[in-house]
């Protein structure tokens, strides 16, 4: 679905993203914090951490336990509506800014047990795919879906270009750290 979007295949994507969002293997985490857990049915693909083997994202993000090479900046954290469940489990305040920054990522943390596995593909990204794929004003209503879920009202864009607006800015708060905006 993701490749059939970016090659401007929209049927296909839509196709994809579709059967997905109808597999009830996967579903949008009613708690947005479990879903770095390794129990979330939002999962779909991972690269999963060992014990001998730990990815440490949290290493390089997290600014209270990690050498924070990649800090947050402050218009992701402006960027999060307010009432947007997903805001507290991504990004937290830190006790002593570091180098003029003062947000960390809460996504990923370093316990060298396994447990910060980097999530590949989400059941979220297959919402926004659906919504991108159909259009205006055709995908308000799955994008409102995956918005609803994140206690955020609906949103009526009134054009195209609005929408894909909207869009990115979903992309942007769901997917932060995730390397999935664009």
């Amino acid at each position: 679905a993701r490749v059939a979007l970016i090659r401007g295949d929209n049927a296909t994507a839509k196709e994809k993203s579709f059967a997905l969002m109808g597999n009830s293997q996967f579903e949008l985490a009613d708690d947005y914090s479990t879903i770095w857990k390794r129990t979330s049915k939002e999962i779909i693909m991972e690269w999963e951490a060992t014990v001998n083997d730990p990815l440490s994202y949290g290493f390089f993000l997290n600014g209270s336990v990690g050498r924070y090479e990649m800090p947050v900046d402050e218009t992701l954290v402006a960027a999060f509506e307010p009432n947007d469940k997903r805001k507290d489990p991504s990004v937290g305040e830190l006790s002593s800014p570091i180098g003029g920054f003062k947000y960390e990522c809460k996504k990923y943390w370093i316990t060298g047990n396994g447990d910060d596995s980097w999530p590949v593909a989400r059941i979220a990204e297959a919402y926004l795919i659906y919504a991108e794929a159909s259009g205006y004003p055709d995908g308000v209503a799955t994008l409102n879906l995956l918005r609803n879920k994140r206690g955020l009202g609906d949103i009526s864009p009134t054009s195209e270009e609005d929408f894909l607006d909207a869009i990115l800015s979903e992309r942007r708060v769901e997917f932060a750290f995730e390397g999935l905006r664009w």
